[in-house]
């Protein structure tokens, strides 16, 4: 089982290079979410965000520095000023806009089940769910979205968490991204997960900055038209997803 190898590497192992002397950009992530952000076999950050993040920063010309921290501390993170930027699969929902801004969407992502196999259906239509218990990230608009089906939701700061209690039976399924989802099934130490039939309630993802800070969403908003417009961006969803946007 994976561990959350960012709480073990040095941060300055964790710093990555655009143009030489540029200046210095703090983007926030969680390096335990694969295929967007992740440590890879060879202790390298690693993933779509990763590589998104990485072509913007080229883009304006800035050295991105990426600051390895759980998902349910990003917006606070961008708003006490540790940070000057995240990317993790963010959404872009009405409760973080409140809090926050977001960058133009760079993807598009939808939700589904993670479960213990065989039957992977037995909870299509979603609303089979109701009255099982579901694990749902902290913080993450999956627990916002399971409540329509079941109030019983547990929430879980890492997915090695989530995953030994849908093991263990204390939960019935896990919530999350459809594509994070289908990373676990395929690899070899799952074989015993499948993912449900049901992909739903796609959201908007984008890179999130304060809302003091309108000259830094411009830039990256030029930058993502910039990364779109040269094939960039469909390079880097055809390298992790095999699809374009």
């Amino acid at each position: 089982m994976r561990k959350s190898l960012w709480r073990l590497l040095p941060l300055a192992a964790l710093i990555l290079g655009a143009p030489a002397g540029a200046a210095e950009l703090r983007v926030g992530t969680d390096l335990t979410f694969p295929p967007y952000e992740f440590v890879d076999d060879h202790g390298e950050m690693a993933g779509f965000d990763i590589d998104v993040m990485r072509a913007l920063g080229k883009e304006m010309e800035l050295d991105i520095k990426f600051v390895p921290m759980p998902f349910q501390d990003l917006v606070s993170a961008i708003n006490s000023a540790q940070i000057d930027a995240a990317i993790s699969c963010l959404g872009i929902t009405p409760e973080r806009l409140n809090t926050v801004s977001f960058s133009e969407p760079y993807a598009r992502v939808g939700f589904s089940l993670l479960l213990v196999g065989p039957d992977c259906g037995r909870f299509s239509p979603p609303e089979r769910l109701s009255g099982h218990m579901v694990c749902a990230e902290t913080g993450s608009t999956g627990t916002t979205l399971i409540s329509k089906y079941t109030q019983e939701v547990q929430s879980f700061s890492s997915m090695d968490e989530a995953l030994g209690m849908l093991r263990k039976g204390k939960c019935a399924a896990i919530v999350n991204d459809h594509f994070l989802n289908l990373h676990f099934v395929t690899r070899r130490e799952n074989p015993d997960l499948c993912v449900g039939r049901d992909v739903f309630d796609p959201e908007d993802v984008g890179v999130a900055v304060s809302k003091q800070n309108n000259a830094l969403l411009d830039r990256v908003n030029r930058a993502l038209t910039q990364v779109k417009s040269s094939g960039a961006l469909d390079r880097i969803m055809e390298k992790w997803f095999h699809r374009h946007r």
